[in-house]
């Protein structure tokens, strides 16, 4: 691979990247759809000075300087996991693509767009980390109300790799948990600031303890995110 050198003080990412699991939707050169190897997406994920690839094989992880439009990559590690002869090729094209390339990039309504010559990458953030989300409607069963006290909103945080924590009025609690394409997987083991509150802020709590450890479905579309578990409801919104 023959990218650039990478200089030390712009290898800070940017909030719009930073803290995400990016996951491909399409892929096309000149236009057309370029088909991966059935049953892979193109994983990507950004640290300080580190972009660390997954196409279904192999992890590359590349050094990289963020500028405003475009990544500067640099010559990427990689593990060396057997793998079938098409995923192995699979790899090689995305390691061309990101380490000769250095695609330039966009995020809009919560995707991702690489571009390098006439392919682009469309990626959808997998999981909400890095941001805090306010509740603006919960339901139970498709009406209202649910368990919610007035003049309350819940409010929810994600850390990235696997932290969350909540606040709904009272109690700060902490949850860990693991993300796929649909499901938060949540530890039963939750931490609480332990506060004295009113009998009805103390029983949202609760409420809310079990609603997260029976591990939601979740739904990301842009600045908006919906939790379903049951007949429940809750739908968010980004913070600014």
């Amino acid at each position: 691979m023959g990218g650039e050198p990478v200089p030390e003080e712009r290898t800070a990412v940017p909030a719009p990247l930073r803290g995400r699991i990016w996951m491909s939707t399409a892929v096309t050169v000149a236009g057309a759809p370029r088909p991966l190897v059935y049953g892979t997406r193109i994983r990507m994920t950004f640290a300080d000075g580190t972009l660390n690839v997954d196409a279904g094989c192999n992890m590359l992880s590349f050094p990289i300087a963020v500028e405003a439009d475009r990544l500067v990559t640099g010559e990427p590690v990689s593990t060396l996991i057997g793998c079938s002869q098409e995923r192995e090729a699979q790899d090689e094209w995305i390691a061309e693509f990101v380490g000769n390339g250095n695609p330039g990039w966009e995020v809009a309504d919560g995707n991702l767009t690489l571009t390098a010559g006439d392919t682009k990458i469309v990626f959808e953030a997998l999981a909400p980390w890095g941001r805090t989300y306010a509740a603006v409607s919960v339901r139970e069963a498709g009406t209202v109300p649910a368990p919610v006290v007035p003049d309350t909103t819940i409010r929810l945080t994600f850390t990235a790799p696997d932290r969350l924590t909540a606040h709904a009025g009272c109690n700060v609690l902490g949850f860990r948990l693991a993300v796929d394409a649909t499901r938060f997987t949540v530890d039963d083991r939750v931490s609480s600031t332990r506060m004295t509150c009113t009998a009805g802020l103390a029983a949202q709590d609760r409420w809310l303890t079990t609603f997260f450890t029976d591990d939601p479905d979740y739904r990301l579309c842009g600045d908006t995110l919906t939790l379903t578990r049951s007949s429940t409801i809750i739908e968010l919104r980004a913070l600014p």
